[in-house]
């Protein structure tokens, strides 16, 4: 199985050895450990489409 590095768009850190394709696309920064959702476009391509899991705190102030 593939493995791919990842720039978190949250943070900016680049996670390493990613099976992205065992979890259907889903990481979880190591940094700041929002999870993230990484589309598979093609043989070498990413596309980023993400969901921040910590978004409850923000909407407190909204």
């Amino acid at each position: 199985m593939r493995t791919y590095d990842v720039k978190c768009p949250i943070c900016g850190k680049i996670n390493r050895g990613l099976f992205l394709e065992e979890t259907e696309g889903w990481m979880e920064c190591d940094q700041c450990g929002n999870a993230t959702r990484i589309r598979l476009a093609g043989e070498n391509q990413l596309s980023m489409v993400y969901t921040v899991k910590r978004l409850e705190p923000h909407l407190k102030y909204c």
